[in-house]
């Protein structure tokens, strides 16, 4: 988390952005908040765009003929949260509203995953377990299904995960994970396949977090979620748009100008979220891997 918490600083520097008060001590985390998920064990999200990157909100609504649905939660919302709320340590800001993203979640048959996955849900401890791959294609191959391919990371070196435990420290996982959740009677609901890079060559110096998530049948919801957490200064700068890409599908994309975004797009009933940092070819370099995705 350190090299993360240095190229925030930095980054919030060069866009000439005030620092929200309490930064230097913490940065916010990301959650995904659409499986029960166990809270202090969770890996931590790149909060790239939670951390006071500057950016600017144009609207707080965007549905498109997708199914996708983005808007933001502020306080006073029914459905608003404060993650502050489950965390043991001070943020070191107030959270001043929630980027909520859903689509639609499609229903994969739990046999239709490799036994390996299945294994894995049978030794979940409170309806989560994980376990760490080489890269991508290692993730498909235990997984059992085809996974959507991102052509730009082929070859890109990994860029560790982390997870912060009960008492804030961080251990470090790997580059890149497969997670699986079940409910309370341990039946496989949902199946998450997550690797983050550290760009070379033309986009040297960029960080990438990809992350897949799938439903089985045994899930007892319609749609995915993804939650980002807004600091005040955030929320009064951010950008938010639609992408149609260039395979026919249309993602919607959170901007820091070109230097740091995320983006989220319906994979055939999956949910694909893309995170992208580090410099100022964050949204061009977004762009080609939505474009890109086969």
């Amino acid at each position: 988390m350190k090299d993360l918490d240095s190229r925030l600083r930095t980054l919030a520097r060069a866009e000439e952005t005030p620092l929200p008060e309490g930064f230097e001590a913490r940065l916010g985390e990301t959650l995904s908040a659409l499986p029960e998920r166990r809270r202090g064990g969770r890996p931590l999200r790149t909060a790239i765009l939670a951390a006071c990157v500057c950016l600017a909100l144009a609207g707080t609504v965007l549905a498109v003929e997708s199914g996708l649905f983005a808007r933001v939660l502020r306080p006073g919302d029914p459905e608003f949260h404060d993650i502050q709320e489950d965390l043991p340590y001070e943020l070191g800001y107030d959270v001043a509203g929630n980027w909520v993203v859903t689509t639609p979640a499609g229903a994969i048959p739990a046999e239709d995953f490799s036994p390996a996955v299945r294994d894995l849900a049978a030794e979940a401890v409170e309806q989560y377990a994980w376990t760490s791959a080489e890269d991508w294609q290692a993730a498909e191959d235990f997984v059992g299904r085809e996974l959507p391919r991102f052509p730009h990371l082929a070859g890109q070196p990994g860029r560790t995960i982390y997870r912060s435990g009960e008492d804030g420290a961080d251990e470090a996982l790997g580059s890149c994970l497969v997670e699986v959740f079940t409910d309370g009677d341990g039946a496989l609901t949902n199946v998450s396949v997550r690797e983050c890079v550290e760009m070379t060559g033309d986009d040297q110096g960029l960080a990438v977090d990809v992350e897949l998530l799938m439903a089985t049948d045994a899930w007892d919801r319609e749609e995915f979620r993804r939650d980002l957490t807004l600091s005040p200064g955030l929320l009064e700068v951010m950008e938010q748009r639609d992408y149609p890409t260039a395979w026919g599908g249309t993602a919607v994309i959170l901007q820091a100008g070109d230097t740091a975004c995320e983006a989220v797009v319906d994979w055939h009933g999956s949910m694909v979220s893309l995170s992208v940092s580090g410099g100022s070819g964050a949204r061009t370099l977004l762009q080609a891997l939505l474009d890109g995705m086969e």
